[in-house]
């Protein structure tokens, strides 16, 4: 399965499974019927559709079989199976999902180039506002 790696966060507890997109739907579906996976995907865009295929198999990496994902009401992801949060982020060719059993935890992957600093009032707190510089274009995005 052509899979990227995987990375720990010991300060969240998490793991975090990345995957480098450069497959096709077509073979991403190809992928999930050589590996029991649902292949039926309704998504219209193209990379939206390779996003959902590859979320699939990463699960099934995860459990050793095919599980569904889920949403609650807030529309976080549950994966049946998986203790934890389970936290999924996409963007252009890169997709991770991450597992940690804190409450709340959540990830998100931005290209890295991409300004953020505008819309800083928007995802930093006050607190956070004060440790990271105004210009520090890296720091926002991390943060973020």
């Amino acid at each position: 399965m052509p899979y990227s790696h995987t990375s720990h966060c010991p300060a969240c507890r998490a793991t975090l499974h990345w995957w480098k997109l450069s497959e096709t739907s077509a073979q991403l579906q190809e992928l999930c019927r050589a590996n029991g996976v649902a292949d039926d995907c309704e998504a219209r865009a193209e990379s939206r559709r390779r996003e959902l295929l590859a979320e699939r198999l990463i699960v099934k990496r995860l459990l050793g079989h095919y599980a569904a994902i889920e949403h609650n009401a807030d529309r976080a992801p549950h994966v049946p199976g998986i203790d934890g949060t389970v936290s999924i982020a996409h963007t252009r060719k890169v997709l991770c999902v991450a597992v940690s059993p804190l409450k709340g935890f959540g990830i998100d992957v931005e290209r890295t180039g991409r300004n953020v600093t505008a819309v800083r009032d928007a995802f930093l707190t006050a607190l956070e506002q004060q440790w990271i510089a105004p210009g520090d274009a890296l720091g926002h995005l991390v943060a973020w």
